[in-house]
């Protein structure tokens, strides 16, 4: 008989240092070594190795068209928890003033109602057991 499945590691971001604590991101340290995002880039949302393109609008949360198998079973998530978009060839990420719990985005929660830009080719988005990476590559 098969062991029962734990349902908090089925949507963890799949990665060599899987089950080790996340690290956080100072977005002012020189020590941020990735490569930036290039102008114009495709967006990728990666959950367990399956990457889904994202495109400017995707919305992060229930009412997601984008994963729906995979924002639907999180608990908490919002129906419009983040929004991902582009403008003059950048990606960003913005999460609605009336959101109780923001996303974490490189180990840093997002404040509300304003931009983060997606400048790095890898990020990593966290809320609770969901784990989720986000890829920028050239189109």
């Amino acid at each position: 008989m098969a062991a029962p499945e734990n349902r908090s590691s089925i949507w963890a971001m799949s990665s060599p240092g899987e089950g080790r604590p996340t690290s956080s991101v100072d977005f002012g340290s020189k020590t941020d070594v990735r490569p930036p995002a290039p102008k114009n880039a495709r967006l990728e949302l990666v959950i367990e190795g399956k990457a889904f393109v994202c495109r400017d609008g995707t919305i992060i949360g229930s009412d997601s068209d984008l994963a729906p198998e995979v924002f639907k079973h999180v608990a908490g998530l919002e129906a419009r928890h983040a929004l991902l978009g582009i403008e003059q060839g950048e990606w960003f990420i913005l999460t609605p003033r009336t959101v109780g719990r923001p996303l974490r985005l490189d180990g840093v929660t997002l404040p509300r109602g304003e931009r983060r830009p997606l400048d790095k080719v890898r990020h990593h988005i966290e809320f609770d057991t969901l784990r989720l990476g986000l890829r920028l590559l050239p189109r």
